[in-house]
């Protein structure tokens, strides 16, 4: 079983911080209930308690298939819409390596979309296939998602609204979300 299909990592966890993570089928019905919310692209999200991302991920495996009927033509506008769809997910979670893991699960889910999406097929000097994508600036697109995910999940404790240590100790500094729009253009 993947650890995202997976309700609980440990019993400890569970004891010490009441770790319960939701199953994709309570998820999907969740979503389902604001359906137009998670198709629409510029909607904003926040998971409180974002865990590994099973919230998140699925609202922008919505959002995904939006930009891909919409604008799955072109290279450039599919990448420009889909990175308008991650500045709009937010997350806070008490434990690192949820954190680190939700971000990680949602940089995944963007790059197997585009790579669906917008990948060429060669063949190199040793007969291996090959995925390239077909932008020239994906790379920059895709460290800039990396970038917006490192900024809107955060390690925190959504109850006192206080960024965490390692310990998950309350420190003085306050969660602080950066707010991502277009201007000019593509310029964000």
């Amino acid at each position: 079983m993947a650890d995202e299909e997976r309700q609980i990592k440990s019993k400890e966890r569970v004891r010490e911080r009441g770790e319960v993570f939701t199953a994709a089928r309570e998820v999907n019905a969740m979503l389902d209930l604001v359906k137009d919310e998670t198709e629409n692209i510029d909607a904003t999200f926040l998971e409180p308690a974002c865990g590994t991302g099973n919230f998140l991920d699925e609202v922008l495996r919505r959002k995904l298939a939006v930009c891909q009927k919409r604008y799955g033509k072109s290279a450039a506008d599919y990448e420009k819409f889909s990175f308008l769809a991650c500045t709009t997910l937010y997350g806070v979670d008490i434990m690192a390596d949820n954190v680190e893991r939700c971000r990680e699960r949602l940089y995944e889910t963007w790059e197997a979309s585009f790579g669906t999406t917008h990948r060429t097929v060669a063949v190199s000097a040793t007969g291996v296939v090959t995925g390239a994508p077909r932008s020239d600036f994906h790379d920059r697109v895709s460290a800039a998602v990396k970038k917006v995910f490192e900024k809107n999940i955060l390690l925190g404790n959504a109850l006192s609204m206080k960024r965490v240590d390692e310990k998950q100790n309350d420190l003085d500094e306050p969660i602080v979300f950066t707010e991502w729009k277009f201007a000019l253009g593509d310029k964000l």
